[in-house]
């Protein structure tokens, strides 16, 4: 594994605190269903905690308003 740079670095914190700004809300039947997908992974694999399902949300949450947030850029810029 290579170390990052120092400008990748500081381009991953700026996203990070970008996406940290950004409105997000879960459904009642999205938090079911992430409900049930912690539930499986535990099953498969008992050492899954809490604690990791809530990292990985966190990251899927700053990747999902990151690719909302690219994707109204590129609808003002009338990109097609």
């Amino acid at each position: 594994m290579t170390a990052l740079g120092s400008d990748t670095l500081n381009s991953i914190r700026t996203y990070v605190a970008a996406a940290k700004q950004l409105p997000y809300v879960l459904s009642e039947d999205m938090a079911e269903q992430l409900q049930d997908e912690f539930i499986a992974a535990r099953r498969e694999d008992r050492t899954f905690s809490p604690e990791k399902f809530s990292e990985r949300l966190t990251v899927s949450g700053f990747l999902f308003k990151g690719a909302s947030a690219l994707h109204a850029a590129l609808g003002c810029l009338n990109l097609q």
